[in-house]
């Protein structure tokens, strides 16, 4: 799920990969339709919430059946 509509992920796909391929890409300030930056984990600029695990860098975290992610900032942020 991202941002509470289904998604279909590929096999081993990483979530910045499937944000990518779904049109939704990362500037420094976060998600936008720029591009995807260091893919490496050095920049930061890929940051996503996941339901169960806080924070974490897009490119360096595989999607999993069940998962849920959220692009946006945290409620009440």
């Amino acid at each position: 799920m991202l941002d509470g509509k289904a998604v279909v992920a590929r096999e081993g796909e990483n979530v910045a990969a499937l944000l990518a391929r779904l049109g939704l890409l990362f500037s420094p300030g976060g998600p936008t339709t720029g591009v995807v930056w260091c893919c490496m984990g050095a920049c930061l600029a890929c940051a996503v919430r996941v339901q169960g695990r806080g924070t974490v860098q897009a490119c360096l975290t595989r999607v999993h059946e069940g998962m849920r992610i959220f692009s946006g900032p945290p409620p009440n942020a």
